[in-house]
């Protein structure tokens, strides 16, 4: 929701050539509606909003060779259809509050790497953008991999400042000082907490979460929740920390099913709403299990 009580929502279309943005009022009229393509399929990792309304997209594209004839060993030449290539990157987009984009930025693009956003998060002269790479390099003859967490850190011009690495690449909050947090369990089932990605607190998970994967931080008067999944992403995960970061209590789905963790809404009167995706392997469809939008209300927190 932006500051005009509006609403920004956002999709991809299911060729991944284009992904759209659209204006909606509160009782649900479309205002505009755009398109939007970057120079390679794309698909959106996440999104923010400033305090002017400028929606800020991060996205995951690679480059897909449409046609391309190839002649492999001891084989006659052949066309190759819909190829992946050796491309794929990190970009932003800028669009205005009515609907232009007003900038694309490269964020990360390496031959024979993968990459893979995360978040991104603003603050009111910083935008901060989590991503992970990995592929291969040659070292001594020889390859050898290479992988990292990265953050960089931009201006709201799009200009680089700096980046860093980090095993943590789960961004959480950006008032006085940068939260970031691990995104899932490590081999210790460790939470590890950062103030401007130096660890400042590590907390034991219970051992009755066996694995968790992070998905969103939120923000209450009381303290945080942290949200995501649990069981290796097989039900939700609610942990509740006080003002200093401490553990004080933890919320899971009873009976594990193939959750998907979405989104978490916190409302006025402290109930939590739960909004994910579900997988039920009883009911077989021609393309797979069936899947469905899944909403759970706590009451009280």
């Amino acid at each position: 929701m932006i500051s005009s009580g509006k609403i920004i929502a956002v999709g991809e279309r299911t060729d991944m050539e284009k992904f759209w943005v659209a204006l909606i009022s509160i009782d649900g009229k479309i205002i505009w509606e755009k398109e939007f393509k970057n120079k390679k399929k794309s698909t959106i990792a996440d999104i923010d909003i400033d305090s002017l309304d400028n929606l800020f997209v991060l996205l995951e594209s690679e480059k897909i060779i449409p046609i391309q004839s190839m002649k492999y060993p001891y084989q006659k030449r052949r066309l190759i259809f819909f190829k992946k290539s050796e491309e794929n990157g990190i970009y932003l987009m800028k669009i205005s509050s009515t609907g232009y984009r007003k900038w694309t930025k490269r964020i990360f693009r390496k031959k024979n790497y993968d990459s893979y956003g995360s978040d991104i998060k603003l603050n009111h002269n910083k935008i901060f953008i989590s991503y992970s790479y990995e592929g291969f390099r040659r070292l001594n003859n020889s390859l050898v991999k290479d992988e990292s967490k990265i953050v960089t850190v931009l201006d709201h011009s799009g200009k680089t400042i700096e980046k860093i690495k980090t095993t943590n690449n789960k961004l959480l909050f950006s008032k006085n000082r940068f939260i970031s947090a691990s995104r899932e369990s490590n081999n210790k089932n460790e939470l590890v907490i950062e103030k401007d990605f130096r660890t400042f607190k590590t907390l034991k998970i219970p051992d009755e979460i066996k694995h968790y994967w992070l998905n969103e931080g939120m923000k209450t008067h009381k303290g945080y929740y942290f949200f995501g999944a649990s069981d290796y992403n097989l039900g939700y995960l609610i942990l509740g920390l006080d003002k200093n970061y401490n553990l004080l209590d933890y919320w899971k789905s009873e009976i594990p099913n193939g959750e998907d963790a979405t989104s978490i809404i916190i409302q006025s009167d402290g109930s939590i709403i739960i909004v994910g995706k579900k997988t039920d392997k009883n009911i077989k469809l021609p393309y797979g299990n069936a899947t469905y939008i899944d909403i759970i209300k706590l009451k009280n927190g």
